[in-house]
């Protein structure tokens, strides 16, 4: 479930690259918090909330927001000068940030909320609620195994990578952002 690539991957991707493991680690904690807030909320029912159309179009424009500022971050970046040193990130908060990316991001809310919702909605039925937590929290485990693997193999694959491939990194996780950005745009004024 956490492997598609969406605004959350790039983020972790990209800060891996340029400053490390622990950076993209700090992010993707922020990631897995923001999927554990949404599992919290389908378990405790709050899924058929996202089904209002006013909720729908305001959460597809909060997300449009986040996502053009931080696209337009990206590709600010990659206009600046680039050092390969890892770095840690000093005034950032990261894991506020994957926070922010995963929790705003409309493709999440409506995949815990909706899908995931209906799911476990549908198996609510045969199990009770411990099993039910507890199989919420293998889901969690492995969401963490994921984003733990994606952040080490991004930190060494830094030590092959060169700075002009940083800066299309960069350039095109701002890309990859600003498109969410639209089509979340386009949901809020096409798709209803």
């Amino acid at each position: 479930m956490a492997a598609p690539i969406g605004p959350a991957t790039t983020a972790i991707i990209k800060n891996g690259l340029r400053h490390g493991f622990l950076s993209a680690f700090k992010v993707a904690l922020g990631v897995i918090a923001a999927d554990t807030t949404f599992i919290f909320l389908v378990y405790f029912g709050l899924a058929y909330f996202i089904t209002l159309p006013f909720i729908k179009i305001s959460l597809w424009i909060l997300g449009a927001i986040v996502l053009f500022y931080l696209g337009y971050l990206g590709i600010k970046e990659a206009f600046t000068k680039i050092t390969i040193e890892q770095q840690e990130l000093k005034g950032k908060n990261l894991f506020l940030m994957g926070y922010l990316i995963n929790i705003s991001n409309p493709l999440s809310i409506v995949w815990w909320l909706g899908v995931f919702g209906s799911i476990y909605a549908t198996s609510n039925e045969k199990a009770s609620h411990t099993q039910a937590l507890l199989y919420s929290l293998t889901i969690i485990v492995g969401i963490l195994l994921w984003h733990t693997f994606l952040a080490l193999a991004t930190h060494y694959g830094n030590k092959i990578i060169n700075k002009n491939f940083l800066k299309y990194v960069s350039f095109g996780g701002g890309l990859i952002m600003i498109g969410f950005a639209c089509h979340f745009v386009y949901n809020v004024f096409f798709s209803r």
